[in-house]
């Protein structure tokens, strides 16, 4: 039997607490050393791509100028989308200047040390001085600028650590020893010092205060802003075992993640600073694989940035890295190097030469043509028209043609039409249909891997157009099987006759038309034929990259396609890609009747002419079950993430004593269905008022709860599991 004087601890309540996707992730062990950790990943996240790291870098400085331009064109009020964007963006400029740091951004020395300046010079960091600070503060274990920021850097100034280290940090070179490093710091801060003295000059006279706060100012401190919360929101406390050392990693929309380079995926660069950061999520997701157990993975909620507010205090001190604990080779460097032979290193002689310069030159002049042509010849309405209707014959000659009647054999169609389908999917110049129908097939059976020609698991670049302006391995793609397109007389003719077909029908062709048409021939030209190309090749380049990135996967999540109305308005209606992944031989992209899909309108209305015939669908049970699945997986991982109160059967024992003493001592505890519950917090917050909870106060107020007073609703029953603190044993049951 239990005392009645007997105080015992109950589990406190996570009543408003921020709920984890994993309730408690376990220690990691002290056997696995760093080096076991870097074997499990695969080798290609420590390789270089020099198309990546620029293709990267344009992309960053093309969203600062879009902040820019955003905010020219809208009222003050929402300038601060506009800083918001072009933080996060040079967010993105300092991750790639922190590559060039790490020499993961090139394979040469000297495009790291110029692209590693020039990126950083923007946001006044002295490259050479942050590259040899970190690596002393790296080598010697050391914490920079530690008393400072548990000074200042807390609780509502927490946004200031990012500040309080570039200040204190990177424009003091004394504890730079060696004389050859401390010239080279010492140049970089004099180059940042001229350049401010030079750049801020020019924005006042041409911009002015405003354009000072507006382009430079406000994205600057808001950069901060990021950095600070990328580096505290881990080191929120979120269990109470505070000397647990477990793996934090914050996940956030995944656009903003894009934006600003992963670098949330602070995982990865804490093990091998050398994985560039286009490879970051390749690398976390090999570690999640493999040690997934050791993770604490939570989404972003604003209720996070209270707790930094309010707890940044107690916990600025405390390490992160769930590593700095463990056993390592090389006890001078917490990080681990891999060997260079691990590196795939290419000089750039080696890198022009894998560039397949007839798809570059066609993939990279066509715009620039585009433009001229839109600067100095008009457009008139009737070309605008044909430009239109061109653009969707050429473009559904890829989607309607080569896609869905040549790869995945949909539907089957009249000569007549399998004919026109070739001559116009040769008009938009993505290569022969049997060449287009085998890297597709090719895809589809593996997709997200390396034998995937264009894997999204390579980066959005790559997936786009990247593969196409590099040389491809042919024994490293894999197989498919196109016997039928060997066999086909007309796809043979075309695949053997392709450039003078595509020549003809992608420029001589539209011009012709718009020529002796309305004699419009340079009009026909620009418009018809080349800025016609270059908007059908980025929206067919679509399908193989922004269909991987963006939407809801309703039918299967183990690999990257996705379903989005945006993709689909983009590309011809085939945006639905999860569904054609999962039924790819289904005519159809868009399953319901009022999806965006002009492609299968097409082919509907042709089969309507008796052009085209045996139309093939998925059963609509097949495609259900695939729906089903889904929705049970995605409510089992909803269920997870919910917190539901601690179960019962891990409850403690509370006897009648306890329960009779720790309410005299002022405890706000009340007895539902055999369950002590401590309802303190929920007082003030109680719908039906304060008088009638109090009335249950120190009893077992179950016949209230259930009825006897006021039948509770089903929110109100889970509302309550929150509360639980003990199982509750009466004097009867304890004898």
């Amino acid at each position: 039997m239990g005392s009645g004087n007997t105080a015992k601890t109950y589990p406190p309540v996570l009543y408003k607490k921020l709920k984890p996707i994993r309730k408690s992730p376990k220690e990691l062990p002290q056997v696995i050393t760093l080096e076991q950790i870097v074997e499990s990943l695969p080798k290609e996240v420590f390789e270089k791509s020099g198309f990546k790291s620029f293709s990267s870098l344009f992309l960053t400085i093309l969203f600062i100028a879009l902040s820019i331009v955003f905010m020219n064109h809208v009222p003050s009020y929402l300038y601060p989308i506009g800083w918001f964007l072009g933080g996060a963006s040079i967010t993105g400029l300092f991750v790639i200047g922190n590559d060039c740091n790490h020499k993961s951004f090139s394979n040469s020395s000297t495009i790291n040390s110029v692209v590693g300046t020039i990126v950083m010079l923007p946001l006044l960091y002295p490259f050479q001085s942050v590259k040899i600070i970190d690596r002393i503060n790296l080598n010697n274990n050391i914490k920079s600028n530690a008393s400072f920021i548990r000074n200042w850097a807390t609780g509502k100034y927490f946004w200031l650590v990012s500040i309080c280290n570039w200040a204190e940090n990177y424009f003091n070179v004394k504890k730079v020893e060696d004389k050859d490093d401390k010239a080279k710091a010492f140049t970089s801060i004099v180059l940042v010092y001229v350049f401010a003295g030079i750049f801020f000059p020019l924005i006042l006279k041409f911009f002015g205060i405003s354009g000072f706060l507006n382009y430079w100012l406000a994205p600057w401190l808001i950069y901060h802003f990021l950095a600070s919360t990328f580096t505290l929101l881990p080191r929120i406390p979120f269990f109470d075992e505070r000397d647990k050392k477990y793996s934090v990693h914050i996940t956030y929309p995944k656009w903003f993640e894009f934006v600003v380079k992963d670098i949330n995926f602070t995982l990865p660069r804490q093990i091998a600073v050398t994985i560039p950061h286009y490879n970051l999520r390749k690398a976390y997701d090999a570690f999640k694989k493999n040690w997934g157990e050791y993770i604490f993975e939570m989404p972003f909620e604003h209720e996070m940035l209270k707790e930094l507010i309010t707890r940044s205090q107690s916990f600025s001190e405390e390490i992160f890295s769930p590593f700095d604990n463990q056993p390592i080779a090389k006890p001078t460097n917490r990080r681990y190097v891999p060997p260079t032979s691990q590196r795939k290193s290419r000089t750039v002689s080696e890198f022009l030469k894998e560039i397949n310069w007839l798809h570059a030159s066609l993939l990279l002049t066509t715009p620039v043509i585009a433009v001229y042509g839109m600067m100095s010849v008009s457009l008139t309405w009737k070309t605008f028209v044909w430009t239109f209707i061109y653009y969707h014959m050429t473009g559904m000659g890829i989607t309607v043609g080569y896609h869905r009647l040549y790869s995945h054999r949909s539907y089957k169609a009249t000569l007549p039409i399998r004919i026109l389908l070739l001559l116009f999917g040769a008009g938009a110049i993505e290569g022969s249909c049997r060449w287009w129908s085998r890297d597709h097939r090719a895809h589809h059976r593996y997709t997200d891997t390396d034998k995937d020609p264009y894997s999204a698991h390579s980066g959005f670049f790559w997936s786009h157009f990247g593969w196409l302006m590099m040389k491809q391995d042919p024994s490293k793609i894999g197989r498919s099987n196109i016997e039928d397109l060997n066999a086909d007389k007309w796809v043979m003719w075309q695949h053997r006759n392709y450039l003078p077909i595509a020549f003809f029908f992608g420029f001589v062709f539209p011009t012709l038309v718009a020529g002796l048409g309305w004699d419009d021939w340079m009009g026909g030209y620009f418009y018809a034929g080349v800025l016609r190309l270059v908007t059908v090749h980025h929206s067919t380049f679509f399908v193989n990259s922004l269909a991987h990135f963006i939407g809801d996967t309703p039918y299967d999540d183990n690999h990257s396609p996705k379903d989005s109305i945006i993709t689909a308005i983009l590309t011809f209606g085939e945006g639905y890609h999860n569904f054609h992944h999962e039924f790819p031989t289904d005519y159809r992209n868009a399953y319901s009747t009022f999806g965006y899909d002009p492609s299968k309108w097409a082919i509907k209305l042709m089969e309507l002419l008796g052009l085209v015939y045996d139309l093939n669908t998925f059963s609509k049970n097949e495609i259900q079950k695939g729906m089903i699945q889904m929705r049970q997986k995605n409510v089992e991982q909803l269920k997870q993430v919910i917190h539901w109160g601690t179960a019962i059967e891990s409850l403690p024992e509370m006897t009648e004593e306890d329960f009779d003493a720790q309410c005299k001592q002022g405890k706000k505890y009340i007895i539902i269905d055999s369950i002590v519950l401590d309802v303190e917090t929920f007082i003030d917050e109680h719908p039906g008022g304060v008088s009638y909870i109090k009335m249950g106060l120190g009893k077992d107020a179950t016949k209230m709860f259930r009825g006897e007073v006021y039948g509770h609703s089903n929110a109100a029953n889970n509302l309550i599991s929150q509360f639980r603190i003990a199982r509750f044993i009466s004097k009867e049951k304890n004898n």
